[in-house]
C-alpha cells in the first residue's frame, strides 16, 4: 500500500482541491458552526429559577472605659484639697450607660466620704474623699438615682465623658505622715 502525501489530513488545506472536496469542507463547517452556535443559544435559553438568600449580622454591644489618675498633691488640713479625674467611654453607638461607685467600695461613712488609706493598706489610718460627678452631686455605690451617677449615650468611639472631682475636706489632723490612696472601681451598666 503506498503512501500519499497530499492525503495527509495535515496537508489537506495546502493541496487543490476538487468540488467535492470543497463542498465537504463547506457542509462540515456550516455543520460546525450550527452545532456550537446551537449549543450556545441553548444555554441562552434554559429555565431558571430564583432564590431567596437571607443576609444578617447583629452587632453585640461593647465598653472600655478608663479615668485618668486623680492626684491632690500634697494633703493641708487647713484647707480642701481638690483634684479631677477624666473618665473616658468607648461605648458601642446608641448605646446607653449608667456609670456608679462598685460595690467592692464599702467603706464610705454615713455623708458618703470614701476612704483614701494610708500606704493603701485598709486596717490603718486614713483620709476621707468625697467624689462628685459633674452635676455637682456626690458618686455613691449602687446608686440608682440617675442625680448621683453618671449616665449617656454610646457614640462609637473613645469620648471623654464626665469629669470627676475628688474633694478632701479639711480639718482631717493628727494624721501620720506618709502616702494616701486606693483604687476605687467604677461600675459601667450598660444597655
Amino acid at each position: 500500500m503506498s503512501y500519499n502525501f497530499f492525503n495527509s489530513p495535515k496537508l489537506f488545506f495546502l493541496k487543490k482541491k476538487s468540488k467535492e472536496e470543497i463542498s465537504l469542507v463547506s457542509k462540515f463547517l456550516v455543520i460546525f458552526y450550527f452545532l456550537f452556535f446551537n449549543l450556545k443559544l441553548d444555554d441562552a435559553k434554559a429555565v431558571t429559577s430564583t432564590a431567596n438568600l437571607s443576609v444578617s449580622t447583629s452587632i453585640t454591644g461593647a465598653c472600655v472605659a478608663s479615668a485618668t489618675p486623680m492626684s491632690f498633691g500634697t494633703y493641708n488640713s487647713s484647707a480642701e484639697s481638690v483634684a479631677t479625674s477624666t473618665l473616658s467611654i468607648n461605648l458601642t453607638s446608641g448605646s446607653t450607660f449608667r456609670v456608679t461607685m462598685a460595690d467592692d467600695v464599702i467603706s464610705p461613712d454615713t455623708a458618703g466620704n470614701y476612704r483614701l488609706w494610708l500606704n493603701g493598706d485598709s486596717n490603718s489610718e486614713y483620709l476621707r474623699v468625697s467624689l462628685y460627678n459633674p452635676a455637682g452631686n456626690k458618686l455613691y455605690y449602687s446608686g440608682l438615682v440617675d442625680a448621683n451617677n453618671i449616665v449617656g449615650t454610646g457614640t462609637g468611639s473613645n469620648v471623654a465623658v464626665a469629669t470627676i472631682t475628688g474633694r478632701i475636706p479639711s480639718g482631717q489632723t493628727g494624721k501620720s505622715a506618709g502616702s494616701y490612696s486606693r483604687t476605687i472601681s467604677l461600675n459601667i451598666a450598660y444597655q
